[in-house]
């Protein structure tokens, strides 16, 4: 008898760990979405890539409008990024340089999903904001003297999403959701008519 409550507290401990487990850090792996070429004239082009985001946190978990708990990423998401966004110039088209105009600067600005746990399911949304800055200089000859002239612009990219799930939230479909809603914001940026045009023009 003693044996079989002793095998119930070992169990009772057991469950107890697993359930009061939670992961520290989400696992994003964003992909390069599929892009038609956008130039043929393969545009020379440099790029940086900064995360300029008011807080490292991706996912927050929120009951009762408090946050309960914040989760960051495994990885340097800059560095993620930055590799996503050349790549995908690259599918478009362009050829990367270093310290050559047009440049291109992307900001990621935002990225953040909140969960809130309902009896029911859970509801996540997700907002990631990137911003464009390109940059392009051209020299301009006036009375004998060459002047260089500089034009800019600068485009926010923002998209958003709602997710609805039965049960608690996992982070494998967190994950999923995320670099689902990063491979279509990239896409934007990459097939952006504007964005395009001013790099060509």
């Amino acid at each position: 008898m003693k044996m079989r409550h002793f095998c119930l507290l070992l169990l009772s401990i057991a469950l107890s760990a697993c359930t009061s487990y939670s992961p520290r850090f989400i696992a994003l792996n964003p992909q390069v979405p599929s892009i038609n070429v956008q130039t043929a004239q393969h545009d020379e082009i440099s790029i940086d890539t900064f995360d300029i985001r008011s807080s490292p946190y991706v996912v927050r978990f929120i009951d009762n409008g408090q946050v309960t708990r914040q989760v960051t990423t495994g990885e340097p998401l800059v560095e993620q990024m930055d590799t996503v966004l050349r790549k995908s110039l690259e599918k478009a088209g362009y050829q990367l340089t270093s310290n050559t105009f047009p440049t291109v600067t992307f900001n990621i600005e935002k990225l953040q999903t909140n969960v809130d746990e309902g009896i029911f399911g859970f509801t996540a949304n997700t907002e990631i904001i990137i911003n464009a800055i390109v940059k392009k200089q051209r020299n301009m000859v006036s009375n004998g003297t060459t002047q260089t002239e500089t034009n800019t612009l600068n485009k926010r990219f923002r998209i958003k999403a709602m997710l609805k799930k039965p049960l608690t939230p996992d982070f494998a479909t967190l994950e999923l959701e995320i670099n689902q809603q990063l491979a279509k914001l990239t896409q934007e940026i990459m097939t952006d008519s504007e964005f395009n045009q001013f790099i060509q023009g």
